[in-house]
């Protein structure tokens, strides 16, 4: 067996690989949903594809704004060569959380809950639309830049205190926004989904 070790350049490029394609199924199974299929929800409890929405949006608020910042200074670590890509402990456990595969049911924290009773217009999915964008615009700045994917940290929104590096960061994008889609898919196939 051939254990290859993936390499910063390597993990950022697949991170943004996966939200390009996800980016793609997104505008096929939602560009021509109809305000009352965007807000149908199966239950009380579960979450409509609007509140799916909003909730990454909440998410990312927090996360342009470091990613912002990375962009902004002018002199960011930078990588030399094929550097292996580091995993940290709260990346690992991230990674573990939010993964499309897993089968645990995590309660979004308070922070970025959608808003209750809410009624989203198309303006929503346009917004989501504009974050994946931005995810693999910012990326892809980072790439060209070099900057150190291991060096660099971010925290998360939720905690201060739960920090991994931007090369975790892109990936767990990817794994956050790939299970939501899968959940917004399961909503689709509820019998009862508007038809319209």
């Amino acid at each position: 067996m051939i254990n290859t070790v993936e390499t910063q350049e390597t993990c950022l490029a697949n991170s943004l690989n996966d939200l390009k394609k996800l980016q793609d199924e997104v505008k096929q199974q939602y560009g021509a949903l109809s305000l009352a299929q965007l807000n149908w929800k199966p239950n009380a409890k579960s979450w409509s594809i609007a509140e799916i929405l909003q909730h990454l949006l909440l998410l990312y608020k927090d996360y342009q704004v470091q990613i912002t910042q990375i962009l902004q200074n002018d002199r960011p670590p930078q990588t030399e060569g094929h550097t292996p890509h580091k995993r940290t402990f709260f990346g690992k456990l991230m990674y573990w959380l939010v993964s499309p595969k897993a089968t645990n049911k995590i309660p979004a924290p308070k922070l970025v809950q959608p808003t209750p009773n809410s009624h989203f217009d198309l303006q929503i999915y346009h917004q989501y639309l504009t974050v994946l964008d931005q995810v693999i615009a910012a990326g892809e700045q980072i790439a060209k830049r070099h900057i150190d994917l291991n060096k660099t940290k971010v925290s998360s929104p939720v905690s201060g205190v739960i920090r991994f590096n931007l090369g975790e960061y892109f990936r767990i994008e990817a794994y956050h926004h790939r299970r939501h889609f899968q959940q917004g898919q399961r909503v689709m196939k509820q019998p009862e989904f508007p038809k319209a």
